[in-house]
């Protein structure tokens, strides 16, 4: 018979390997964000999952030279945590991290700016991204315009609000 001890510290090297119970249902999240909020974000991800069973772990490529960022990029596909882009980064090396690896969760901060035109290079790098899960955060999505609303909208849920382009939504809702 096995001890209750024993069985505790078993379940608590199966949450830390991720099985069982404990197993997350997530291991891969992208964050591309401003690039001088970078820091912050790493800060605050180390902040609020240092107590975690197996805390995320944070990396951000912006801070590596060149050479070495698509190693970081190969590193976080086979181990998972979250990745840190710039958007100034993720702009010019975008293509490159979502070949190399999808993302379970795909986090935008300041995703208004990011969305706002369909025709970038930006836009269409995010549109190749796949995972169902996706997070945008925005201060003011239609406090410029109703179209970086209409945009973030249409990213998440592809024709909800029934309408084919921006002009036609603009007609319809404006």
């Amino acid at each position: 018979m096995t001890s209750p001890a024993l069985v505790s510290r078993e379940e608590d090297e199966e949450k830390k390997r991720g099985k069982g119970k404990g197993k997350p249902r997530f291991n891969k999240v992208l964050l591309v964000a401003p690039t001088n909020t970078l820091s912050h974000w790493k800060n605050e991800i180390q902040k609020w999952t240092e107590l975690l069973p197996i805390p995320l772990k944070s990396r951000n490529p912006w801070e590596l030279h060149y050479s070495c960022r698509l190693r970081e990029v190969e590193k976080w596909g086979k181990k998972g945590g979250v990745l840190i882009v710039g958007e100034t980064l993720f702009q010019k090396s975008g293509f490159d991290i979502v070949k190399r690896s999808q993302p379970d969760i795909l986090v935008l901060d300041e995703a208004h700016t990011m969305l706002k035109n369909t025709s970038t290079k930006l836009y269409k790098t995010l549109e190749c991204i796949s995972t169902s899960r996706k997070i945008l955060l925005t201060g003011s999505p239609m406090q410029n315009n109703v179209t970086e609303f209409y945009n973030m909208i249409e990213y998440i849920r592809p024709g909800i609000f029934g309408v084919e382009t921006t002009a036609e939504f603009e007609n319809k809702y404006r």
